[in-house]
C-alpha cells in the first residue's frame, strides 16, 4: 500500500514559493546593509552626509571668495588707470601754470577766452577724475571690509588713498597759483589801461589808487597766508616730536614693566639720589647753624 504524502501538492507549492521569497528578500537586504558598511556610494545615494555638505558650504565660501578677489583686483585696475590719466592731466596743468607764471604771459592768457576756457576745460575734468577715484577707493575699501583684509590688502589700499591725496593736494595748489597769475594778470591790465586812460585825460584817476591799495593788500594777504603756512607746519612738526616723546616715554615704561632688575635697579638710583640730597641738605644745615652760632658767640 503506497505512503500518502506529508503535505497536498497545492500546499507544498505555496510553502516552497513563500520560503524563497523571504530568503531573496534577507539576502538582498544583507547585502546592502553590508554595501552601505562598505561606504559604497551607490548604497548612500539616498542621503545627503555631514562630509557632502561640509564640502558644499567650503565650495560656496571658495567661490565667494574668488568672486571679491575679482572684484577687487578689477577695482585695483580701475584705480591704477584713473591714477595715470590724473598723472598726465596734472603734468599738462602744472605746465600750463609754468608757462602763465610770467607776466606777458599772464596778461595774454587773462584776455585770451580761448586760454580761459582750456583752464576751466583741464580743471573740470581733473575735478571729476578725482571725484571718480575717490568712488573707486571707497569702493575698495567696502570690498576690502567685507572678508578679513590681509596686510598686503590693507597696505594697497592705504597707498590707492595715499595717491589720491597727493593728487588732491597737487591740484589744489596749482589751482591756487593759476587763480593768484589770473588775478594778478586782471589786475594788471586794468591798471595799464587806467595809466593809459589818466595819461589821455592828464590826471590820475581815483581807480587807480583804489587798484594800487587793493593790490598792497592782496601782496599783504599773500605774506599772512605764507606766515600761517609756517606756524602751521612748525605746529604739526612739534606735534610730531610730541609724539615721538610720548613713543618714547610708553617704550621705556613698558621696558620697565616687562625688566623688573631694571625697575629694581632704576628705583635703586632713584633712593640713592633722595639719600644723597637729604645727606647733603643736613650738612648744609649743620654748616649754617654752626656759622649762626660762632658768629652770635663772638
Amino acid at each position: 500500500m503506497p505512503s500518502a504524502p506529508l503535505l497536498p501538492t497545492p500546499l507544498a507549492s505555496l510553502f516552497f514559493f513563500f520560503f524563497f521569497f523571504f530568503r531573496s528578500r534577507g539576502g538582498g537586504i544583507a547585502e546592502a546593509a553590508a554595501a552601505a558598511a562598505a561606504g559604497d556610494p551607490a548604497a548612500e545615494s539616498g542621503r545627503i552626509s555631514p562630509a557632502m555638505m561640509s564640502s558644499a558650504s567650503d565650495a560656496a565660501a571658495t567661490a565667494a571668495l574668488e568672486l571679491q578677489e575679482s572684484g577687487w583686483e578689477e577695482l585695483r585696475r580701475e584705480a591704477r588707470k584713473l591714477e595715470g590719466d590724473l598723472d598726465v592731466k596734472l603734468s599738462s596743468y602744472a605746465r600750463l601754470a609754468a608757462r602763465s607764471s610770467s607776466a606777458a604771459d599772464a596778461a595774454a592768457a587773462a584776455s585770451s577766452p580761448s586760454e580761459r576756457s582750456s583752464w576751466k576745460s583741464m580743471e573740470f575734468e581733473i575735478q571729476s577724475l578725482l571725484d571718480k577715484l575717490q568712488d573707486v577707493n571707497d569702493a575698495m575699501s567696502r570690498c576690502a571690509a567685507s572678508t578679513a583684509p590681509t596686510t598686503s590688502v590693507t597696505q594697497k589700499l592705504a597707498r590707492h588713498r595715499d595717491i589720491l591725496h597727493e593728487f588732491a593736494q597737487e591740484f589744489r595748489r596749482t589751482r591756487g597759483n593759476l587763480s593768484s597769475i589770473r588775478e594778478h594778470a586782471d589786475l594788471l591790465s586794468s591798471v595799464r589801461d587806467d595809466i593809459t586812460e589818466s595819461k589821455a585825460t592828464g590826471g590820475m584817476s581815483p581807480r587807480v589808487h583804489l587798484l594800487r591799495e587793493r593790490a598792497s593788500i592782496h601782496g599783504s594777504i599773500n605774506q599772512i597766508d605764507e606766515v600761517i603756512g609756517q606756524a602751521q607746519s612748525t605746529r604739526v612738526a612739534l606735534s610730531n616730536q610730541r609724539a615721538l616723546f610720548g613713543d618714547v616715554q610708553g617704550k621705556v615704561k613698558q621696558l620697565g614693566e616687562k625688566f623688573p632688575v631694571i625697575r629694581g635697579l632704576l628705583g635703586a638710583i632713584k633712593r640713592k639720589k633722595s639719600k644723597d640730597t637729604i645727606i647733603l641738605s643736613a650738612v648744609i644745615a649743620a654748616c649754617s647753624i654752626f656759622l649762626i652760632i660762632y658768629w652770635l658767640s663772638k
